[in-house]
């Protein structure tokens, strides 16, 4: 299967080809309901992010929320 190459945030990462959102956020551990995620720049929703596709050269940003006063 081909690959590949993302930007996440700022680093360079290789991802099967048809790697979705969902897929990087599950990689990267962080809870499916806990995090934003923007691909160039563009929210996906939580309930894209099982269909939403990575191209090559997209930058994807994961924001985790902090809770805190």
């Amino acid at each position: 299967m081909a690959a590949v190459t993302i930007i996440i945030n700022g680093d360079e990462k290789t991802v099967d080809h048809g790697a979705t959102v969902a897929d990087v956020v599950q990689e990267m551990g962080a809870g499916k309901g806990r995090v934003a995620v923007l691909v160039n720049g563009d929210v996906i929703p939580l309930d894209a992010r099982d269909t939403h596709r990575l191209l090559e050269g997209d930058r994807v940003e994961v924001i985790g929320f902090a809770a805190g006063g």
